[in-house]
């Protein structure tokens, strides 16, 4: 492993690179060259010139899982240019200012900071600086590093930036290119298409960068190949046409991220065919649309928010009533509620009304804390395909006899003509069903909801199993009834099942 520095303002590309003082000075020096699997590019903070050569930035090497490639801003302080705060500060976790002991001095717009009182490793725990007033110091993410008051805060200069958002119309291109880390870098690009290209690539790491494009500008693009095991974290995305074009057996989370649409962009769309998508704790603001769009061609794609924000006037569109529209979008801790829970997809009602959610104010006396509520579409059948699941609990199940009970509640008996029939609504439980043929059988329901005259929360479907041999059993429940015309056919179920 050879660490190598890069100097816009005072570097040359003829230079050796391996000391500050003979530091390359673009970032294509670094990763056009072949390099050895977990060397390292470190970028000087706070530099006037830009990172980039006039040109895309191309990556011609491979890291590995032990010994990755990275391209990172300078985080110990090898230039020198770093400063401990003159006043101190109370961070508190979660919030996105802090308190200082004094009108603040010597930190501005744009800086990182980072607790250096209780030692917090600066890769994990710094922070851009969104504003400055008075004793108050903002970022623009949520604080998570080690809290507590008069704490001095080590100051770092703003991020390295590459590219630019006026005529500049180039990319970052990995293409096979696999094990690379990128933190603490400001990525600009004025691109119709992408700032980040990954082609059929393993394993990147975006990690306390900033992305900027313009209006028609995307920001992440997999292309038709796809890529996997792609990560990007506490890193700020500002104006772009779209977030993210997701292909082929691409796999992304996003953790602790801002996307904003600068007020000109107008949703984050879910465009992306297949493949699967994670955001956690992330922030969504700025968008004209809506924060969340779903995207006219997806096909089976999973989608995952995780509390999450979504701060847009409107915060889904396109999302529901879609026939064929087979992708889904599970939603918990919506807006930061602890235990809201939806599942949305083409299946949905509408935009603002999930086929499934988490409701507090409908309670089985005895039952669990929550419910789930259940709102029908006509995009749903008795077919395999057409069925829609609810639950799957993983039970471990003696070869006893037990019996497995669910209750469930009419919203109003008005709100059905016919009740589901078993073909429409069962319970079943997959458990061992032989000695020592070692696969699993189904047991269904047989009983039927009586929904047209019965609005109490004692209705039930119950399955009644002896497992030929203990192991864990799937107990799933199924809806499969089409909505009725001029109904709401909304219900309720306890998801505390009663085992007897």
């Amino acid at each position: 492993m050879t660490k190598y520095y890069i100097d816009s303002d005072n570097g040359l590309d003829t230079n050796a690179g391996t000391s500050t003082g003979a530091a390359y000075k673009t970032m294509n020096k670094f990763t056009e060259t072949a390099r050895t699997a977990g060397d390292i590019g470190i970028c000087r903070r706070g530099t006037t010139a830009t990172y980039d050569d006039g040109g895309g930035l191309d990556f011609t090497s491979d890291g590995t899982y032990t010994a990755p490639l990275v391209l990172e801003a300078d985080f110990d302080d090898d230039f020198g240019d770093f400063a401990n705060s003159t006043q101190t500060y109370t961070p508190v976790f979660g919030s996105k200012t802090m308190t200082a002991s004094a009108t603040i001095t010597g930190i501005s717009v744009g800086a990182w900071v980072y607790n250096s009182t209780d030692g917090d490793d600066p890769r994990e725990f710094s922070y851009e600086v969104a504003a400055v007033s008075g004793t108050t110091l903002t970022l623009f993410l949520p604080w998570k590093g080690s809290t507590g008051a008069t704490k001095t805060l080590k100051v770092m200069p703003a991020a390295p930036v590459w590219g630019s958002t006026t005529s500049f119309a180039f990319d970052l291109n990995f293409l096979v290119d696999n094990f690379w880390i990128l933190q603490g870098i400001e990525w600009r690009s004025s691109t119709t298409a992408s700032i980040f290209d990954c082609l059929a690539n393993l394993s990147l790491l975006i990690k306390d960068c900033i992305a900027k494009g313009v209006s028609t500008t995307e920001i992440f693009d997999n292309g038709a190949s796809g890529s996997g095991d792609l990560l990007v974290a506490k890193t700020r995305c500002l104006t772009y046409s779209s977030l993210l074009i997701n292909q082929i057996g691409t796999s992304w989370k996003f953790k602790d991220c801002l996307f904003d649409g600068n007020s000109s962009t107008p949703n984050v769309e879910l465009s992306g065919q297949y493949g699967y998508v994670f955001w956690e704790e992330c922030e969504f603001i700025g968008h004209t649309t809506a924060d969340i769009r779903g995207g006219a061609q997806e096909r089976g794609a999973t989608r995952y928010l995780r509390n999450c924000s979504l701060n847009s006037a409107t915060q889904f569109s396109a999302l529901g009533n879609k026939a064929g529209g087979s992708s889904i979008l599970f939603i918990e801790d919506h807006d930061g509620a602890l235990g809201a829970t939806w599942q949305h997809s083409g299946r949905s009602v509408s935009n603002t009304v999930p086929f499934m959610q988490s409701d507090t104010s409908t309670l089985r006396s005895g039952g669990g804390n929550v419910s789930i509520l259940i709102t029908p579409s006509i995009h749903v059948g008795t077919s395999e395909p057409g069925r829609f699941l609810i639950f799957e609990y993983p039970i471990y199940a003696t070869t006893s006899s037990k019996t497995y009970t669910v209750y469930f509640k009419s919203n109003a008996t008005t709100d059905w003509t016919a009740n589901p029939t078993a073909a429409e609504c069962w319970l079943e439980l997959e458990a061992w069903g032989h000695a020592s043929n070692n696969f699993r059988k189904i047991t269904k329901s047989t009983g039927a909801l009586d929904f047209t005259t019965d609005a109490l929360f004692d209705q039930t479907l119950a399955v009644t199993v002896a497992p030929a041999q203990a192991g864990v059993a799937y107990l799933r429940l199924y809806y499969g009834k089409p909505k009725e015309s001029g109904k709401a056919n909304k219900f309720y179920i306890d998801p505390k099942v009663v085992i007897s």
